[in-house]
């Protein structure tokens, strides 16, 4: 996948969940940020989408 497309990966899935967001984007990396009350609603959604969610504190 291209790099520009990975940002697009993840938010898709969130928005067809109904799920608002803020994204940050800085040179290195790209943050997306979920009010807490949605965060299992999101790692759902990642999850059906394909993505690997690790639990928070985890290291791959």
């Amino acid at each position: 996948m291209a790099l520009t497309g990975v940002l697009t990966s993840l938010l898709v899935p969130l928005a067809d969940a109904g799920i608002s967001v803020f994204v940050l984007s800085t040179f290195d990396t790209d943050w997306i940020l979920v009010r807490g009350g949605f965060a299992e609603q999101a790692d759902q959604a990642f999850e059906a989408a394909g993505h690997t969610v690790q639990p928070k504190g985890a290291r791959a």
